[in-house]
């Protein structure tokens, strides 16, 4: 797991179930970008179930996607890579942001990045069940996410 980046107090963001934060309070603490075992990722509410499911992209540009977090993005970033270091990296091999690497890094460490309600060991969905099903089901141990966590979880009174 990684350093948390940022520690902020947030409100909670609006829920796609709308189901109201676990703890009942409003604010939550912003963990930043975390390195989190999807073992620990309750998926029992997602409407992923197979490639059919797959609509804003397909089952396949997201295996590849996946993969190629998995096997470029992710290494780079552990190693202190941002989004410009991909960008130029797209530019030197004449790729698009579409079929890009800065894509792929936009969809896992920016404003599209997967989102999760750390509560205790388990975390919930807010966002990117598609992604999630994908690095299931090629077998990754962990993904990058952004994670809120309850003040009350922490033992932090706010």
């Amino acid at each position: 797991s990684q350093s948390p980046s940022l520690q902020t107090a947030i409100p909670h963001p609006a829920s796609d179930s709308g189901s109201p934060p676990p703890t009942g309070s409003s604010v939550w603490i912003e963990l930043g970008i975390q390195s989190v075992p999807i073992g620990s990722i309750d998926l029992s509410d997602s409407s992923v179930q197979g490639a059919g499911d797959f609509k804003k992209y397909s089952h396949d540009v997201l295996l590849d996607g996946v993969r190629r977090l998995r096997d470029e993005v992710q290494p780079a970033v552990e190693k202190g890579a941002d989004g410009d270091h991909f960008s130029d990296l797209d530019s030197r091999a004449g790729a698009d942001y579409e079929h890009g690497l800065r894509r792929i890094y936009d969809s896992f460490y920016g404003m599209d990045r997967i989102r999760l309600n750390k509560n205790g060991d388990k975390y919930t969905v807010e966002n990117g069940y598609h992604r999630l099903a994908v690095a299931n089901e090629l077998g990754l141990h962990s993904i990058p996410a952004s994670v809120v966590e309850a003040p009350s979880v922490r033992g932090e009174g706010i």
